[in-house]
């Protein structure tokens, strides 16, 4: 919303979708609408499907992910680039990052000036041992007259959300954004990792 809020143009891509006999018909179908209800509020007719099977992105080759991601950057050229991260313990979220660490090479992906992966509550925060490595911020963006708008669109997920004291609930992601606002002295905060950034 902030980056809308300063006429920026932005892309979303969903790499992931649900698929029979692990998931229903109607959740499918759920998940979807929820996607295109947050989408017409930030990304209106920008959304992007790769289709790839949720839960077990490990059995597509990995060439074909990021040669999806590849021709995704070349079209909408973008200047900045978020991404789920390297240490979650999801494991389609690990190939994400490294797909687009493929895809996002400076000579490939020119426009590109900033790579950085965001947390993703339940996820990033019980990722454990030392291969996953650990979230460490090191950008903070304040959200605070955004947060509310944020919360909202959140609660949009219904699939998604959780009771308290899950992480992944609106008062855990309420706390999540409050805790990194008040490291940087703000309201609430989105927290992220920078992996590239080019100046020129």
């Amino acid at each position: 919303m902030r980056h809308r809020s300063e006429a920026a143009e932005v892309h979303w891509i969903v790499a992931t979708e649900s698929w029979a006999p692990k998931w229903s018909e109607q959740v499918k179908v759920a998940i979807t609408g929820e996607v295109d209800e947050v989408a017409s509020v930030i990304a209106p007719g920008r959304v992007r499907r790769f289709r790839y099977p949720a839960a077990k992105l490990d059995t597509v080759p990995l060439f074909e992910v990021v040669d999806s991601f590849a021709r995704a950057i070349d079209e909408i050229r973008p200047t900045i680039v978020y991404s789920v991260g390297p240490h979650d313990v999801n494991s389609d979220h690990a190939i994400v990052f490294r797909a687009l660490t493929i895809a996002l090479k400076p000579m490939a992906a020119p426009t590109v000036r900033r790579f950085l992966s965001y947390e993703v509550p339940s996820s990033t925060d019980w990722a454990i041992g030392p291969a996953a490595g650990s979230f460490t911020p090191n950008v903070f963006v304040d959200i605070s007259l955004y947060f509310e708008t944020k919360l909202t669109l959140v609660g949009t997920y219904h699939s998604q959300l959780r009771e308290v004291p899950h992480p992944r609930s609106l008062e855990g992601i309420r706390t999540l954004n409050r805790m990194r606002g008040l490291s940087i002295g703000t309201e609430y905060a989105e927290a992220f990792e920078l992996h590239r950034e080019l100046v020129r």
